[in-house]
């Protein structure tokens, strides 16, 4: 019995991780996903050490929540910024514009050898104009024009699969383990039971920094 319940609580944390996902502006406010298989969207901001619910995550062409393989990346673009999102369990493909806290539909992402971006999938900006956008599984690489607004072709040469040692591994999420960080899941999300936390750098290494608990209900701006 003890055991059925410790493993029903590992598997209760590890789903808990499935789709959250996190990106920055640099300037103090983190946009981040809950995943889990909700449409659940919010921001933090770093000055007021509180969270803000925003408009909820499209359900889209499959009508479906957020589930693993999700990843966000935000864009600067002059006075505004923009948070792109690719939407696990499919290969949906959305911007965010915070000044109107409303989401836009873009081009779907490639489809490639399966139309599933799997666990360990991850976006990345370059701080110019492009965003990679790595599927995991299936070891794909894009790339994602932020100016015109549309995929460059062709694929881009894929990460390794055989590394230094002679190893042939495929990039996935690991098992989820307590305090763990993963590419789909920058940070852990808050809930009622938790209290959002933070790494930041320290002399003797990375420490976890508490902050205060998200508040339920959550006010809708700032």
């Amino acid at each position: 019995m003890a055991a059925a319940r410790r493993h029903a609580a590992g598997r209760r944390e590890q789903d808990g991780l499935q789709g959250s996902a996190a990106c920055t502006d640099n300037a103090g406010t983190l946009y981040a996903t809950k995943g889990n298989n909700t449409t659940s969207f919010y921001k933090y901001s770093a000055v007021k050490d509180s969270w803000y619910q925003l408009a909820s995550v499209p359900l889209g062409t499959f009508n479906k929540k957020v589930k693993g393989g999700t990843s966000a990346a935000y864009v600067a673009q002059g006075a505004a910024g923009y948070v792109y999102l690719l939407k696990g369990y499919k290969n949906e493909f959305y911007q965010y514009r915070p000044a109107a806290d409303s989401w836009f539909r873009l081009t779907d992402a490639p489809q490639g050898s399966n139309i599933k971006w799997d666990n360990g999938s991850f976006l990345v900006y370059d701080g110019d104009r492009t965003i990679y956008a790595h599927k995991a599984k299936y070891h794909e690489l894009y790339a994602y024009d932020v100016i015109k607004d549309s995929w460059i072709g062709p694929t881009r040469k894929a990460m390794p699969i055989v590394g230094r040692m002679g190893k042939t591994r495929k990039a996935r999420t690991a098992p989820a383990r307590r305090g763990s960080v993963t590419p789909s899941t920058p940070s852990r999300a808050p809930t009622r039971r938790s209290s959002g936390a933070t790494c930041r750098p320290a002399t003797r290494g990375p420490r976890w920094k508490r902050y205060r608990r998200l508040a339920s209900p959550v006010p809708r701006s700032a």
